[in-house]
């Protein structure tokens, strides 16, 4: 049986994650496991480009990770979907690329080396 993941709709979200999502400043969330973390940085990304707020790419620390968010995001806003890309592939080999805004998600499991490439 196939997997598949519908985000909530931006109303479904609690008034604290609502608060992370609108945030104009930068911003480190954390949390337990199914608190709603990456569903508010897949939102925050998706928006940016929605609303051509911004250019932002989404970095994530797994292989299955950055699959899952590329087609979470792809049934909303392709051309967010089209910038999900795993943290050690981008500083390795496309960190040459210019963002107003960078969302990493699983932050804790990447060394400072790499944010420092950022």
């Amino acid at each position: 049986m196939p997997y598949s993941f519908n985000l909530p709709v931006l109303t479904d979200l609690t008034t604290a994650q609502q608060m992370v999502l609108n945030e104009t400043a930068s911003v480190a969330v954390s949390g337990g496991p199914g608190t709603g973390k990456s569903v508010i940085m897949l939102w925050r990304h998706i928006r940016n480009y929605s609303l051509s707020q911004c250019k932002s790419l989404l970095l994530t620390y797994t292989k299955s990770l950055e699959y899952y968010l590329k087609y979470a995001a792809m049934g909303v806003e392709e051309a967010a979907a089209h910038r999900v890309d795993r943290m050690y592939m981008w500083t390795e080999y496309r960190a040459n690329s210019s963002y107003d805004e960078v969302i990493v998600d699983e932050a804790q499991d990447v060394e400072l080396a790499r944010y420092e490439i950022i």
